[in-house]
């Protein structure tokens, strides 16, 4: 059933967060990624090439989700 009290309300607008609070966000989980140690694995898999190349990934990854949310506003907004 509807409810009389909701018909003719308006709907709240969600807030988004500030840009200054999105960049502390991605700036404190780079740093939780640049902290990871990483486990020590066999033979040829602890060259410097490949644990650089993990480390790089790791930020990478953190990086992903921040950077689709904000093509998906850009593609919103236009």
């Amino acid at each position: 059933m509807l409810d009389p009290s909701k018909i003719g309300t308006v709907k709240p607008k969600k807030e988004r967060p500030t840009k200054q609070e999105r960049e502390a966000e991605i700036e404190a989980a780079l740093e939780a990624a640049k902290g990871m140690k990483l486990k020590k694995k066999t033979e040829g898999r602890n060259k410097p090439g490949k644990r650089i190349q993990k480390k790089q990934e790791a930020v990478a990854r953190v990086k992903r989700p921040y950077l689709e949310q904000k093509i998906q506003e850009e593609n919103i907004s236009r």
